[in-house]
């Protein structure tokens, strides 16, 4: 279900990244060999996908690929809500799992609010 189109922005064999333009977000991912301009597909897992606390100082492996979204739809899955988040500023929506206690404990129902990072190590691209 994530599953997104973008163009590769620049490529850093150096420091194992790759980046991505995807609307006007810039996603990090680990280095694959592409060419600068190309248009890819990139993935990742639902529960790849970190929640954010507002009020936490972010680990550096947190602060890249943040995104903020709106949470549109719930689906409680056994011991997991999948939520279906909005991205701000984007017609995109991710799809994101998270455990029942923390839906519960942070409050978070449909139109709340969220703060996500896409953890780098955690995305792939797709052959074509």
């Amino acid at each position: 279900k994530n599953i997104f189109p973008a163009k590769v922005l620049d490529l850093e064999p150096d420091k194992n990244q790759l980046s991505l333009a995807m609307d006007d977000f810039v996603i990090h991912t680990p280095y694959f060999a592409r060419q600068k301009g190309e248009e890819v597909s990139w993935c990742i897992r639902p529960e790849e996908i970190m929640l954010l606390k507002p009020d936490r100082p972010l680990k550096s492996i947190l602060k890249e690929n943040k995104i903020a979204g709106l949470v549109t739809q719930m689906l409680g899955k056994n011991s997991a809500y999948l939520l279906q988040v909005k991205l701000q500023d984007s017609s995109k929506e991710l799809f994101v799992q998270i455990p029942n206690h923390v839906v519960h404990k942070w409050g978070i129902t449909k139109g709340s609010h969220l703060m996500l990072s896409l953890k780098k190590s955690a995305i792939w691209l797709l052959e074509s």
